[in-house]
């Protein structure tokens, strides 16, 4: 059976640099991107696929098609989660998902968003969907790369 090995939220989704870092450091062998806007878009799909190590996977379901067909995933493979939100997360959560660690890797400044720590700008509708992953049993850790220190998580929710 496959197994989420990490999940990351991280509003670019997929990019270079990253991905080829913690892809080695989790021995991944599929990255499953959970985004609406990216299963919609093979033209976005084609551009995240560039910064993927060829040797790794990818999938780009809806957060509703990652629910369904991650129960029926037949093969063994060590998944790489991404998703662009604590929101989505919340939900895949609840949709049966078994997620035990969340990476936070980068959550760009916007409109309505407050920053709080160098990576990492939330909103309240954000701050909610912490706490309720908090309260859902998710270890949660800020870092940019697996070589990172770790930024302080509760600096996000208070």
């Amino acid at each position: 059976m496959s197994k989420i090995i990490l999940t990351r939220i991280d509003d670019r989704l997929v990019h270079g640099q990253i991905f080829m870092q913690w892809c080695g450091e989790v021995n991944a062998d599929m990255i499953l991107i959970a985004n609406n806007d990216a299963a919609a878009s093979h033209f976005k799909q084609g551009l995240m696929d560039m910064a993927v190590p060829a040797d790794i996977e990818t999938r780009y379901w809806s957060i509703k098609e990652t629910i369904i067909r991650y129960q029926k995933m037949e093969n063994d493979y060590r998944i790489f989660l991404v998703v662009r939100s604590p929101e989505d997360l919340v939900e895949l959560i609840k949709g049966g998902l078994d997620v035990q660690k969340v990476n936070i890797g980068n959550l760009q400044m916007a409109e309505g968003k407050i920053q709080k720590t160098t990576s990492v700008s939330v909103n309240e509708d954000d701050i909610k969907a912490f706490r309720q992953l908090k309260d859902m049993g998710c270890q949660m850790e800020i870092k940019r790369l697996p070589q990172s220190e770790p930024e302080d998580f509760n600096a996000v929710i208070s």
